[in-house]
């Protein structure tokens, strides 16, 4: 889509002011012009339709980190705590230096992705005092980690999950990463503002709607059925032979479709074994990403 609009960037600022040019000529043959100021108009004109306009914020272009908070969790005990409406649950972080190291192996905490969405709704509740099941969808896209694959995948270790809604002017919006093993939710809550398209060719070019989208795969699809379908295909298999070169998992959900990828990581190498799963029928296409690092060790 980025792609696109560039495109059409282009072909507006070098097609536009030559196709005015003759329009304007075409309909006014016998007017004297000084071409040279018909000429500084319409490039004036192409400014401000293309330069500015300025693309819709949203948590995928504009992150939220400056805005985040961190709240301590108990993960041994969270679950129940929201089950029986526990206050207190989430304790906010008052020294914003304070370096939140990792407490917990891998599969310590192995909830599943229902279990995720209802710690996020819960903190989702405290930050806004709305519930999530009212006007607010999920935002497409968030995702889930595993940091350390096992024989036996059993849950995730992390989540990133937004809300949203939609309001007249603007984009409420509560972003979090819920993460057990560091025993923390870090969260905020941000309004991101409608932009105001001063013509129709700035519109045309970027819709301020289209960065907001509803993740309907998550309910077509729950992230345990999209691994099993990537476990099937070969992942299982994949990640079985290479268990001990640094291998993780993650999942993404978009729109219609979840991604998940399986890495590993060496000293000079990152490969991942990537899955695009269709959350409608389940079919998939698989990729490979293959990088090899120089000089310095991989990311």
């Amino acid at each position: 889509m980025k792609k696109r609009k560039q495109v059409l960037h282009t072909l507006l600022i070098f097609s536009l002011p030559t196709v005015l040019c003759i329009c304007f000529l075409f309909v006014n043959p016998a007017l004297s012009l000084d071409l040279g100021q018909i000429a500084s108009n319409i490039i004036e004109l192409v400014n401000a339709v293309v330069f500015d306009n300025t693309f819709q914020q949203s948590p995928l272009n504009d992150s939220p980190s400056n805005s985040e908070n961190y709240y301590l969790i108990t993960p041994s005990t969270l679950l129940e705590d929201i089950g029986n409406d526990q206050k207190n649950i989430f304790r906010l972080v008052e020294d914003e230096d304070v370096v939140l190291p990792v407490k917990n192996p891998s599969g310590s905490f192995p909830w599943s992705s229902e279990q995720y969405f209802s710690v996020a709704k819960a903190h989702h509740l405290y930050l806004t005092n709305e519930p999530a099941e009212s006007e607010w969808k999920i935002f497409a896209f968030g995702y889930f980690d595993i940091n350390k694959c096992e024989n036996e995948l059993k849950g995730f270790d992390s989540a990133t999950i937004v809300f949203y809604k939609e309001k007249l002017s603007s984009f409420p919006v509560t972003y979090m990463t819920i993460e057990p093993l560091r025993e923390v939710i870090g969260s905020a809550s941000l309004d991101y503002q409608r932009e105001k398209q001063r013509s129709l060719f700035a519109k045309f070019l970027d819709n301020p709607d289209d960065s907001f989208k509803e993740a309907i795969a998550v309910r077509e699809l729950s992230a345990e059925e999209a691994l099993q379908i990537a476990e099937n295909a070969g992942g299982e298999d994949m990640r079985q032979r290479m268990m001990d070169e640094g291998c993780s998992i993650q999942m993404a959900y978009y729109v219609d479709k979840w991604v998940v990828w399986y890495r590993w990581q060496t000293k000079d190498l990152n490969f991942a074994l990537i899955f695009d799963i269709n959350s409608n029928d389940g079919s998939y296409k698989i990729r490979q990403e293959l990088k090899k690092c120089e000089r310095t060790l991989c990311p």
